[in-house]
């Protein structure tokens, strides 16, 4: 069990500081972040939305 979550973990971490290195430099519409503790926030932030509209648009499919 400890060994999935620390693998787990490390995906996460991965991926985001794959997002990191590649983020647009010149996008007006997302700014680049280049401190990587507050980029670190926004991608938690960022992902938490999308989990949470990920659980609510499929709960709204097995309501019905």
């Amino acid at each position: 069990m400890e060994w999935t979550v620390r693998v787990g973990k490390i995906k996460q971490a991965s991926s985001a500081v794959w997002l990191y290195l590649n983020q647009s430099v010149f996008e007006p519409d997302n700014p680049t972040v280049w401190e990587p503790n507050r980029f670190w926030y926004l991608y938690k932030i960022q992902h938490l939305k999308n989990c949470l509209y990920k659980d609510s648009e499929s709960e709204s499919r097995y309501t019905q």
